[in-house]
Parts: structure tokens; sequence; C-alpha cells
């Protein structure tokens, strides 16, 4: 492969740890790509619960939150003064 006027595949067969450092790139990338996936798909799992990321840890859910909607309600008493 002839990049600029020089061959790019012997520079790197001169310089093994140009190699060894993409590959290493490559393989970190992936791996957080990986851990990407996964993330996703937890919140997909998630979203699929109707669960926060809170009440899926700590294993319990709010109470009385299917009973009284707060999106559309009055709002509440103030917290403080």
């Amino acid at each position: 492969v002839l990049i600029g006027g020089s061959d790019l595949g012997s520079r790197l067969d001169e310089q093994p740890v140009a190699q060894y450092m993409l590959i290493a790139l490559a393989g970190a990338a992936g791996i957080a790509a990986c851990l990407l996936f996964a993330l996703w798909l937890y919140h997909l799992f998630l979203i699929s619960q109707g669960k926060t990321t809170k009440e899926h840890l700590k294993g319990r859910r709010v109470q009385g939150l299917e009973e009284e909607p707060t999106f559309c309600a009055a709002r509440g008493p103030p917290l403080f003064d």
C-alpha cells in the first residue's frame, strides 16, 4: 500500500512496536464497545421492567407509584420555607 510515496506496510514491518500498539488500541476500543453495548442492554432491561437503576440494585420499588401519578398532578407541599 503506497501512501504519500512510501510503503506503509514495509514501514510497519520495520517497526513491530507500532503494530503492537495498533493491535492494543484496537483491542481496547473493542472492549470499550462491548462494555458500552452491555450497558445499553442493561438499560433496555430496566426500561422493560419499569425500574430505575437504584430500584434494581437495592431490590425494592417505590410504593404507591401507580396509584397517584405525579407528572400531571397538582404540586405537593413545599419542602422548605
